[in-house]
């Protein structure tokens, strides 16, 4: 059966483990650094009362000091390390000195084989100088008005001055056990009085969290309501309404359907249909009210508690007025600069069919006859020109012009030039659903425009049927490919830009202009094939005149 003395250290014992404890599942629960020092001090002086316990019965008594000691100096060292980071200071390091200087003397002493007294006092004495230390700190310290602190740092004053009589007063027998009873009730109001200290401090943190919180919410010149599953408004946030003369008090309590119109209360409860789900939706509405008429955009997002579990619909409406009328000026600027664009295009159309009119009046003039074929083309050249600015001021996209269309007009108009002389020709188009920006469209007009002449003019000299065909396929996302073939006589092997033919020396250049890379071959007639990026950058060939057109 234990002694009263054994039975005294082991209640202390199980006390300090249980506080050890406590402050582990703090620590566990918040990560906050003070709360791990404490469960490691109270953990350590555990330890040194578990070698106290077994000193009372029948550990060797030099075992017994030194594993009491040692274990609660470190306890009493990470206390007060936890006790200063809890209100915000750093440790001296001077107290871990001295608390060195407890341990070594501890050890000396036992070597030594003084009395009990001399083993012990300096162990008690420091320890007991460290809790009053502590406990000053919490009363005093940055957060000293906190009832938690207060009430640990009295309790760590009177134990510290307990603790510096124990080694007079421990070879009393009827006082020992005595001791180790204050000894638990005192760190038991330690214990307590930091956990309150720092629920306290918890509080306090939500409390400012929901302040700022709160305080951000109404500040926000928005529009933000709280609504129900049930579609109820429970709570109204921001400053928007009270800006413009409006109270939230309107809104509070009613339900959502008696506030949006009629019409639209099919698109807000689809919404809010998809925000209980757990999405995201947006809705437009407008507010009439007075001479207020104003444009606002809800974006309704789901509520969840704490579990995950949707608890309701928060809106968050946004004024818009201002960028819904800044959209609209700018479309009707848009609009006005499409007209004035097509109409650019229109005059250069028209001017450029006014050349090619001028061009044809004067070859009627022309003496030498020889000549008229020269003013005849050229004419026709200016004509391709024109029709791409044509394209452009009929479609609704300025910037880009179809090629569709464009060859399929071009190759008509120059099989109508040519079918009185070539009646059997057939023509065959092949393109794609392409685009060209006109720096691009242009040249590639005017390409095919002198590569189907040319098909025309000297393919078929021996006879007057064939096949042209014409193609612009694009090969990748960015790549095109033009062909134009034809299955008549063929070409000369060695087409060049120095050639007397001004048609292939203008596909030579134009080919440059786009950026591709291609030519002539030879084969069942003759194939001109360009391989081109769509919207490259326009090149010419070192001193090379560009051709711009």
């Amino acid at each position: 059966m234990m002694s009263a003395l054994s039975s005294s250290v082991l209640t202390i014992l199980l006390a300090t483990a249980l506080l050890a404890s406590v402050f582990l599942y703090l620590y566990l629960r918040h990560r906050e650094r003070s709360l791990f020092q404490w469960s490691v001090g109270w953990s350590c002086v555990a330890a040194g009362l578990a070698f106290r316990f077994a000193g009372t019965v029948g550990v060797a008594a030099p075992i017994a000091m030194l594993g009491d000691t040692i274990p609660s100096v470190c306890g009493a060292a990470f206390l007060l390390a936890g006790g200063y980071r809890f209100i915000g200071r750093r440790t001296p390091r001077v107290a871990y000195v001295a608390l060195g200087l407890v341990v070594a003397w501890t050890v000396a002493a036992v070597a030594l084989d003084l009395s009990f007294v001399w083993q012990s006092a300096p162990a008690f004495v420091g320890r007991g100088i460290v809790y009053i230390a502590m406990g000053v700190l919490l009363v005093t310290g940055g957060r000293g008005r906190l009832l938690g602190n207060r009430i640990s740092g009295v309790a760590l004053m009177l134990w510290g001055t307990h603790a510096m009589n124990y080694p007079v007063l421990a070879p009393v027998g009827w006082f020992a056990p005595i001791g180790h009873a204050i000894t638990t009730a005192l760190s038991f109001l330690v214990g307590i009085g930091l956990i309150i200290a720092y629920c306290d401090r918890l509080w306090a943190r939500a409390t400012a969290s929901e302040q700022t919180f709160r305080a951000v919410v109404r500040s926000v010149d928005d529009v933000m309501a709280a609504v129900t599953p049930a579609g109820v408004i429970s709570a109204v946030y921001g400053t928007w309404l009270a800006r413009h003369g409006l109270s939230a008090d309107c809104l509070l309590g009613r339900a959502v359907d008696a506030i949006v119109p009629a019409d639209r209360r099919a698109e807000v409860a689809a919404a809010r249909a998809t925000a209980l789900g757990g999405g995201v939706a947006e809705v437009m509405l407008h507010l009439s009210y007075g001479e207020l008429e104003r444009d606002l955009l809800f974006r309704v997002a789901p509520v969840r508690g704490d579990s995950g579990s949707v608890t309701g619909v928060v809106a968050t409406g946004r004024d818009v007025t201002g960028f819904l009328e800044t959209e609209r000026a700018l479309h009707a600027k848009l609009a006005e600069n499409r007209v004035l664009l097509q109409e650019v295009h229109h005059r250069v159309k028209n001017n450029m069919q006014i050349m090619a009119s001028l061009l044809n009046l004067q070859a009627m003039r022309l003496c030498n006859r020889e000549d008229l074929p020269l003013f005849e083309e050229s004419a026709r050249r200016i004509e391709t020109m024109a029709s791409v600015h044509e394209l452009l001021y009929n479609t609704n996209d300025l910037s880009h012009v179809p090629m569709r269309p464009f060859v399929h007009d071009l190759t008509t108009r120059l099989r109508d030039t040519y079918c009185d002389v070539l009646d059997s020709i057939d023509v065959r188009v092949d393109v794609d659903d392409v685009e060209l920006i006109l720096d691009q469209a242009v040249p590639c007009g005017q390409l095919m425009h002198e590569a189907v002449s040319n098909a025309f003019k000297h393919a078929f000299t021996d006879r007057s049927s064939g096949t042209v065909s014409v193609s612009l396929k694009e090969s990748d996302e960015e790549a095109l490919e033009l062909r134009v073939s034809d299955d008549g006589v063929g070409i000369s092997a060695d087409p060049s830009p120095t050639a007397t033919s001004l048609g292939i020396q203008l596909i030579e250049l134009l080919g440059h202009q786009l950026g591709g890379a291609g030519g002539y071959t030879n084969g069942t007639g003759t194939t001109y094939t360009l391989r081109f990026r769509r919207e490259a950058t326009v090149r010419t060939l070192g001193g090379d005149p560009a051709v711009r057109v």
